[in-house]
Order: C-alpha cells, then structure tokens, then sequence
C-alpha cells in the first residue's frame, strides 16, 4: 500500500493526477490511495464560483466541471475541507460522501482505517468566532469537530488538517 498525501490543488485536478503518475514512474510503484487536505476546489459551475469565498482575482471554474461531465476522477481520491472549496455543496453532506466516482469528501472531522492505518482529519481553518458557533465565510473548524475527533482517541497514525497550526500559539520549549 502507498499513500499519496497531497496539499492545496485549487482547481488544478488533472495536474495532481498528472504528478501522482509521474511519482509513480520514478518509484516504480503503484499510488494505491489519495488523501488530499482541502483547496481541492470542487467547483461544479458558474452557480458555484458565485458563491465561492475568494477574492475575485482567485474566482476560477479550474478543471473540476470536466471531472464532473465525466462523473469520475482517476484514481481513489479522499478529501478534505480547506478555506478554499465549495462549501455549499459539502454543508450538504457534513459527515462526509461521495461527489463522484472515485472521490470522497471525508466530512468536517473524523476517522477512517485503511490496511490497520488509523487517519484522523479536521477539515477547514481555524477563526475563533466560528471556532465557537458563529457562522463564517469560510469552511471553518469548530469545537464540535473536535470533539467528534477526540471521540475515537489518540492513537491515530496521520492526522490530516487543511490548517498551519499558529506559531504564536505555541508555548515554548
């Protein structure tokens, strides 16, 4: 089993599945799954840009519509939120599904196990109105996903965020 952990795509659908082929030729072996933590830009349409959270210069459709005419993306692909998708369309399904063939939201937090790996995810950043039940722009984390998180214990192999954790925050050592 190899795992391909992949970061911010906006838009840029067939160049992640155009880069995981290329890693495949240089390892020499198969990517068996996709993770990839949010920014993937699940943009449907013109209906979905108008009601995407981004300042106008980053409003782009990308090439999401053509995986969906196609109703499927390449390869087995889990998501999850970041500041950047459509969260009209993942409010719909919070605790995660299918959008395609082959690609699965995740949800708003969670855990799944793959071959005995223990994955754990929180999608969205972190604001502190929404952070603690006001509504945002954006796809923001809230207590109760962390909650949910901190239902399945601590044992988790990987835990995938779409946030950089603050620097400030951090106590020193």
């Amino acid at each position: 089993m190899k795992i391909a952990l992949v970061g911010d795509v906006h838009g840029e659908v067939r160049l992640l599945y155009d880069s995981i082929d290329s890693l495949e030729r240089v390892i020499g072996d198969t990517i068996t799954d996709v993770f990839q933590v949010g920014d993937f830009h699940t943009i449907r349409d013109e209906i979905d840009l108008r009601h995407f959270p981004a300042p106008e210069q980053y409003k782009k459709l990308g090439d999401f519509p053509h995986f969906m005419n196609e109703g499927r993306i390449p390869r087995p692909t889990r998501i999850i939120g970041g500041n950047h998708d459509n969260n009209r369309w993942y409010s719909q399904i919070p605790q995660g599904g299918n959008l395609l063939s082959g690609l699965e939201y995740l949800g708003r937090s969670g855990v799944v196990e793959l071959n005995g790996l223990k994955i754990g995810w929180i999608s969205g950043t972190y604001s502190p109105k929404p952070f603690n039940g006001q509504e945002g722009k954006y796809h923001h984390l809230t207590q109760e996903d962390i909650e949910k998180l901190k239902e399945h214990g601590s044992d988790l192999d990987i835990l995938l965020v779409h946030d950089w954790p603050s620097v400030s925050s951090l106590e020193p050592f």
